[in-house]
């Protein structure tokens, strides 16, 4: 999978809260070190941390001198693709899900210290920040599988707490496409169906008559695919922060 590269689009709330204002009482001393102090934090702006290494532990991020919001964009891991059935009926499996996405703006302090998780792909765990459980949770749902009979897999689902009120939006996942059988020419072809596609990118597309594609896109779905071939894994969760 290729690297993570993001940016936001939107400006974050100003940072600087201990770079107090030129004031109209300020000596020349005290003018010029705010003034180095503004120029030296928004030389630095924006930067980015990125996680989308895949882990079913916690981690931890602190966050840096001189930073007061964080924006982040969190998505849960896409499931695999499913392999399909030769009767009952016959069909190519259908495409995973696609983890659910969060994102928003928080407020921070610098040396706090931010706790989340990122699943790998194909986990049944959901991706968080801050916390999983309660009114600080950010909650980004996995994918689910798709099934045997051709029905695509359902997306995750968001859940966020009290505390981010406002500020943070939850979104589901994009469900899987569903996978079928036609014949065509007195010939019997199982197609799988594709995985959901995220906003890092694409899901993997469905086996035709072959192995479902692994997901290329963070949280995406994997391709599902006919019996007696593999169906294609889905991508692992990622999470951005911009300060």
């Amino acid at each position: 999978m290729a690297a993570l590269k993001y940016r936001f689009f939107e400006p974050l709330p100003a940072l600087a809260a201990q770079n107090a204002p030129v004031m109209a009482g300020d000596g020349l001393q005290l003018i010029v070190g705010k003034l180095q102090g503004q120029i030296a934090q928004f030389a630095a702006y924006p930067r980015l941390f990125a996680d989308n290494a895949g882990n079913a532990a916690a981690k931890n991020w602190t966050v840096p001198a001189g930073v007061y919001a964080l924006k982040f964009r969190l998505i849960g891991p896409g499931a695999s693709g499913a392999v399909g059935q030769n009767s009952g009926p016959r069909s190519g499996g259908g495409g995973g899900g696609a983890g659910a996405l969060c994102e928003g703006t928080l407020r921070v302090s610098p040396g706090q210290v931010i706790a989340y998780r990122i699943p790998p792909g194909g986990s049944a765990a959901a991706a968080w920040l801050l916390a999983e459980t309660g009114d600080a949770r950010i909650v980004a749902g996995a994918g689910a599988v798709g099934a045997a009979n051709g029905v695509g897999g359902s997306g995750g689902t968001a859940a966020v707490g009290a505390d981010h009120a406002g500020g943070v939006i939850g979104l589901p996942g994009r469900n899987g496409r569903g996978g079928f059988s036609a014949t065509l020419a007195l010939t019997i072809h199982d197609d799988g169906g594709d995985g959901a596609d995220t906003l890092l990118g694409a899901g993997g597309r469905g086996g035709k008559d072959a192995n479902g594609g692994a997901a290329s896109g963070h949280g995406a779905g994997g391709g599902g695919c006919p019996a007696g071939n593999t169906a294609g894994s889905g991508g692992a969760a990622a999470l951005l922060l911009e300060y």
